[in-house]
């Protein structure tokens, strides 16, 4: 996604454990993608493997809710969305 922007989510450790990522839809409105990696079930981050899958969850969607342990970062994210993509609706 070359029309998107994203970044990444860290742990308390300064670690990387998640994405977010934006990218614009057809019309007028802007979704918000995300992945964490399970740690507790002995995942890893991949940097790459991360981003593909928040942005796939930004343009189809996802059943799962943003995770508790990255609420703010997605709030902030939010705000951010908001000021790079000017003429559109980022969805809450």
């Amino acid at each position: 996604m070359n029309n998107g922007i994203h970044t990444y989510v860290y742990d308390n450790r300064n670690h990387p454990v998640g994405v977010l990522a934006a990218a614009p839809s057809d019309g007028n409105d802007v979704y918000i993608g995300w992945s964490r990696c399970n740690r507790g079930a002995g995942d890893r981050f991949n940097k790459f493997e991360g981003t593909r899958i928040a942005y796939r969850r930004s343009v189809v969607g996802s059943r799962t809710p943003v995770p508790d342990s990255m609420h703010d970062e997605y709030l902030n994210f939010h705000t951010r969305c908001t000021r790079y993509f000017k003429n559109k609706s980022v969805a809450l």
